[in-house]
C-alpha cells in the first residue's frame, strides 16, 4: 500500500507539472481534479455495480458535464495581483487593471497589467518592473551607471530580464554585445508589452536571450564580461539571496575581464540596516573597489570591480560622446535623470567615497555566505515596518555618512566646471531635507565659486554659512535684497522654518526698505512677527499686505490662521 501511494503520488505531481498545467492552466487542472474526484468513487466498484445505482451515475455525469459551467471564470488578477504583499484589493480595484498578459510558466506566473499609462511586470503578484518613473531610473540607471563608467565595454550580462528595459538601455552602448539571463521564458513573452520603454532588446542582432538560471550561468559558463549587471527580485523571494553571497561574487569575479566591472542592484525600502551592511560587506570582501550608486531614496546600485571604478578624463570625454551621439540614451537621461551631461550623472548619484561606505558596512558581523543565508530570511521581518516600507531608515544612514570633503574631491576628479552647477543645486537640496546642513554650505560654498552673483546661493550662504562679522553680514544682505526680492523673502521664510524669527526679521526690514509696497513682503512680516509673539504688529502687517493687494491668497490665508490661534 505504502508503496502504491508513494507511487501515485510521484506520477501524479509529474503529470500534473510537465502536462496539466502548462495546457490546462492551474484553474483547469483544479476543474480536471474535481472531475477526478466525481470519477474515482466508481472507478473503485466493479463496472457490473454501476447499473445498480442508475440515479447516482447520472447525477455523477451531471455534474462532470456541468463543473466547467457552474464553476467561475478564473480571472488570473484575482490571484495574482500580490494581496499577500500590498494587502487586500476590492473586486473593482482589481478589475481597474486591465490584463494584457497572463502565463503560468514552469517556475513562476508572469503577469502584465496596466492601469492608466502605467504598466506592470508581476511576478507571482510582485510587481518586479514597471514603466513608473522611479523604476525607470532603477532600470535604466543600472545599465547608464555601469556602461559610462566603462564605456570601452563591449560584452555584457544581465542577470533578469523583468520589462527589458535593462537589456535595451546596454545596447544603446555601441559596438556593445548584451546576453541576458533570465529564468522564467514567460517573462520573455511578456516583454512585448514593454517595447514603447524598453528600445526592443529582440530587434538587436546584439541581443542574446538565455532561459537558464543566473547563478547557474555565471558557475557553468567560461565567458568572460565587461559588465554584469544583476537586478534579480527582492532578496526575500525564495532562490534570489544566492545572488547575495560570497561565493557568488567570487565566481562574478572570475567571470569579469581585466577591466570588468559588476552592478549590483540592492533596495533601501522593507530592509534592515544591519541586512544592507552585510551585503555591502560581504560584496567588499570578495572586490578591492566598491562604490554606491544612489538611485533614490528607495533603489541603490553596489559598483564593484578589481580596478578603480571613477572613469579617467579620457573615459568621461568618451562617455559623454556615446550620450551625445545617442538621442535615445539622452532622452532617457534627461527624462529620468534630469541631465544629459555625465559628471552630473556620476556626481548627483555616488554620495559616499569608498572609504565612507566601508565604515558605514563595518569590519565586525557576518558575511551572507551559501552556508549562512541570512539575508533570505531576516529581510522578511522589515517588509510590514511602517518607517521601512519607504527605505526612509537606510536612505537616512546612508546620507548621515556621507563627507562633504568627498564631494571636493569628487567634483576635482570628475573635471567638474559650470555645467555641473545644477548637480550642486541638486545636491545641496537633497542634503538641507536630510538635515545635513555642513554637507549643504560645502556644496554652496563649490557653486558660489563657480557663479558667485547668484542669488539663490547666495540667499543659501546666507541661510547656511552666514559673515560672523555684522557689518559684513548687512552687506551682503543688502546685496541680495537690491539683486533678488524672491530670493530674499525665500530666505526669510526659510529662516522662520527653523525659528531664526530675529534673523528673518532683519532681512524683512531690509526687504522692507528697498520694496515698500509689496504684498509678499508684508505677509511674511505678518508671520515673523506672530513667530515673535508680536501678535498685534503681525495684524498690521497684515492690514498693509491687503491694502496693497486685497486678492493676495497668502495674505488671506495668513490672517485666517491669525485669527484661529487667537480663538484657541
Amino acid at each position: 500500500m505504502y508503496a502504491w501511494n508513494t507511487v501515485g503520488t510521484t506520477l501524479g505531481a509529474a503529470l500534473t507539472y510537465i502536462f496539466l498545467v502548462p495546457r490546462l492552466g492551474l484553474a483547469g487542472t483544479v476543474e480536471a481534479a474535481l472531475c477526478l474526484y466525481l470519477i474515482l468513487p466508481w472507478l473503485l466498484l466493479a463496472p457490473a455495480r454501476w447499473t445498480a445505482h442508475p440515479r447516482s451515475l447520472g447525477a455523477t455525469l451531471l455534474a462532470i458535464v456541468a463543473l466547467p459551467i457552474i464553476l467561475p471564470h478564473h480571472d488570473p488578477r484575482d490571484t495574482n495581483s500580490g494581496q499577500f504583499l500590498y494587502g487586500f484589493q476590492p473586486e473593482a480595484a482589481r478589475r481597474s487593471h486591465e490584463l494584457l498578459f497572463f502565463e503560468e510558466g514552469p517556475a513562476c506566473n508572469v503577469m502584465v497589467t496596466r492601469e492608466a499609462q502605467e504598466v506592470s511586470l508581476r511576478v507571482n503578484g510582485k510587481v518586479d518592473a514597471s514603466n513608473f518613473h522611479s523604476d525607470m531610473a532603477t532600470q535604466l540607471g543600472i545599465a547608464f551607471a555601469a556602461g559610462l563608467l566603462r564605456p570601452q565595454a563591449r560584452q555584457a550580462l544581465v542577470i533578469g530580464y523583468g520589462s527589458g528595459v535593462t537589456p535595451g538601455a546596454a545596447l544603446l552602448f555601441p559596438r556593445t554585445e548584451v546576453t541576458c539571463v533570465e529564468i522564467e521564458p514567460a517573462v520573455y513573452a511578456a516583454s512585448e508589452h514593454f517595447t514603447f520603454v524598453n528600445h526592443d532588446p529582440f530587434s538587436s542582432e546584439s541581443f542574446t536571450a538565455l532561459t537558464d538560471d543566473g547563478r547557474g550561468h555565471i558557475q557553468g559558463t567560461q565567458q568572460t564580461y565587461d559588465l554584469i549587471l544583476t537586478e534579480p527580485s527582492n532578496p526575500w523571494i525564495v532562490g534570489v539571496s544566492n545572488l547575495y553571497t560570497s561565493e557568488f561574487y567570487a565566481a562574478v569575479r572570475e567571470r569579469l575581464s581585466s577591466d570588468g566591472l559588476l552592478a549590483q542592484w540592492i533596495h533601501t525600502y522593507s530592509m534592515g540596516l544591519d541586512e544592507y551592511r552585510m551585503v555591502v560587506r560581504t560584496l567588499a570582501r570578495a572586490f578591492p573597489h566598491v562604490l554606491l550608486f544612489r538611485v533614490s531614496r528607495s533603489d541603490t546600485f553596489l559598483l564593484a570591480a578589481d580596478k578603480p571604478l571613477l572613469p579617467s578624463t579620457r573615459e568621461l570625454e568618451s562617455a559623454q560622446w556615446i550620450v551625445d551621439s545617442t538621442p535615445e540614451m539622452a532622452g532617457d537621461l534627461r527624462r529620468y535623470f534630469g541631465t544629459t551631461d555625465v559628471r552630473s550623472f556620476f556626481l548627483r548619484h555616488l554620495p559616499l567615497s569608498p572609504a565612507a561606505l566601508l565604515e558605514l558596512a563595518g569590519d565586525e558581523g557576518p558575511l551572507h555566505t551559501d552556508t549562512n543565508m541570512h539575508l533570505e530570511f531576516a529581510a522578511p521581518l522589515h517588509l510590514f515596518q511602517a518607517e521601512r516600507l519607504a527605505g526612509e531608515l537606510v536612505d537616512g544612514e546612508l546620507l548621515a555618512a556621507a563627507d562633504g570633503a568627498w564631494y571636493a574631491e569628487l567634483f576635482t576628479q570628475l573635471g567638474g566646471g559650470l555645467e555641473q552647477l545644477e548637480a550642486l543645486r541638486a545636491l545641496r537640496t537633497l542634503y538641507l531635507k536630510a538635515g545635513r546642513t555642513d554637507i549643504a554650505a560645502d556644496l554652496v560654498k563649490r557653486a558660489l565659486s563657480l557663479a558667485p552673483q547668484d542669488p539663490q546661493l547666495r540667499a543659501d550662504r546666507l541661510y547656511l554659512d552666514p559673515p560672523t562679522d555684522p557689518q559684513a553680514y548687512g552687506a551682503e544682505l543688502a546685496a541680495l535684497v537690491a539683486a533678488s526680492e524672491l530670493e530674499a523673502n525665500r530666505l526669510a521664510v526659510v529662516l522662520g522654518q527653523v525659528d531664526e524669527w530675529e534673523r528673518a526679521l532683519a532681512v524683512l526690514d531690509a526687504l522692507e526698505a528697498e520694496h515698500p509696497d509689496s504684498a509678499t513682503n508684508w505677509t511674511n512680516r505678518a508671520i515673523t512677527l506672530q513667530g515673535l509673539g508680536r501678535t498685534q504688529e503681525a495684524f498690521g502687517a497684515l492690514e498693509r499686505a491687503l491694502e496693497l493687494d486685497p486678492l493676495n491668497e497668502s495674505a488671506i490665508q495668513t490672517a485666517a490662521r491669525l485669527r484661529a490661534a487667537l480663538a484657541r
